[in-house]
């Protein structure tokens, strides 16, 4: 499934994503054999971020065996994308840097932790959402460090929840299982 994904417009219009490809669970492992995502990437690993640009028309994504071609799954990256605030940008700017990965998933802890790198002198936006969509918890905190880790509040239920992350401009959503 997709467990990370951070969604861009130019001019306007949906036109990339970036996403990470793991088990439902989020875990890597075990590692599966080369998948072949959207029919150009055939070295595709579980755990790795990729970035799609993508036409006017298309709107799902495959996700396949590399060998056989049969489908894992199939991720409706723009329905996925109309449900978010997407970065703007003009042709020419480069995506942001800052990433945040959950450290531990599955956890059986009423918490995430959460690695955030490159990210100093933000403020991120923490919003924890359960997955009929009511929010868990928010937080807004300063990140003073290249490599900082904070710590997102989950429910006492266990469940899957989503995690969105945001500095204004720019928010990244990971998925979290709780045991």
């Amino acid at each position: 499934t997709i467990t990370s994904f951070t969604c861009y417009s130019t001019n306007g219009a949906l036109s990339g994503v970036d996403f990470k490809v793991t088990y439902s669970d989020g875990t890597t492992a075990p590692a599966l054999p080369d998948l072949f995502i959207n029919g150009v990437t055939i070295t595709g690993k579980l755990g790795q971020q990729y970035t799609l640009n993508f036409d006017t028309n298309q709107f799902e994504l495959p996700i396949q065996d590399q060998a056989s071609r049969s489908t894992y799954f199939v991720w409706n990256f723009r329905q996925a994308c109309t449900t978010l605030p997407t970065k703007t940008q003009s042709s020419a700017e480069v995506a942001p840097a800052w990433q945040v990965s959950v450290l531990g998933n599955p956890t059986v802890n009423t918490w995430a932790d959460l690695g955030v790198s490159n990210a100093q002198g933000r403020s991120l936006q923490v919003r924890v959402v359960d997955i009929a969509g009511h929010i868990v918890s928010e937080q807004t905190t300063s990140i003073t460090q290249y490599s900082q880790l904070i710590r997102a509040g989950l429910s006492t239920q266990q469940g899957v929840y989503v995690i969105q992350v945001s500095d204004g401009s720019r928010q990244q959503s990971l998925r979290v299982v709780r045991h």
